[in-house]
């Protein structure tokens, strides 16, 4: 989890898993957000795009997570309320990443948005990014930059090891 909190691994991951083009995203205009006090429900990692209100909520799971919409959904709020203070004309934009790294298979339906309408604002259709580690192959995995990789490749050929030997952990 230590990955998601260093803006150039983010950077990577951002980059190599996902087609966003809103700007270049890299290591000098990528920020790390600290939570303020009125953000303490939030778990997730936050970044943000310096000189633009777009922020991005990284979390990871290893385990499916059937609440996932719903949690990503109140931290999204949580962070879009304490920073429209600051900005009373729009939502800022906030990017969804759920980073999966779980053994199981993520069968978790991603149709599911959620939608949240307030009188007299912005509507907002809130969904999530999902990076799921294991539709990957390890020759896939190699080919990208992010150190995450090479846990996940680790993380394979050992499963991989122990089923052929059949080992139980």
């Amino acid at each position: 989890e230590k990955l998601i909190e260093d803006k150039q691994e983010v950077s990577k991951i951002i980059n190599d898993y996902l087609k966003i083009s809103i700007c270049d995203i890299n290591t000098n205009n990528l920020e790390i957000i600290e939570k303020s006090k009125n953000q303490i429900n939030i778990k997730s990692q936050i970044f943000k795009i310096k000189e633009k209100e777009i922020y991005f909520l990284i979390k990871i799971e290893k385990n499916p997570n059937y609440n996932i919409p719903y949690t990503i959904f109140e931290e999204s709020m949580e962070l879009i309320k304490s920073k429209k203070k600051n900005n009373k004309k729009k939502n800022p934009p906030v990017i969804p990443i759920i980073m999966y790294i779980g053994n199981q298979k993520w069968n978790i339906k991603q149709k599911n948005k959620i939608r949240y309408t307030k009188f007299e604002e912005n509507n907002i259709e809130l969904g999530y990014n999902i990076i799921d580690f294991n539709l990957y192959s390890t020759k896939e995995l190699k080919n990208k930059k992010s150190k995450i990789n090479k846990y996940i490749i680790l993380k394979k050929e050992m499963n991989i090891y122990l089923n052929e030997n059949r080992y139980n952990l």
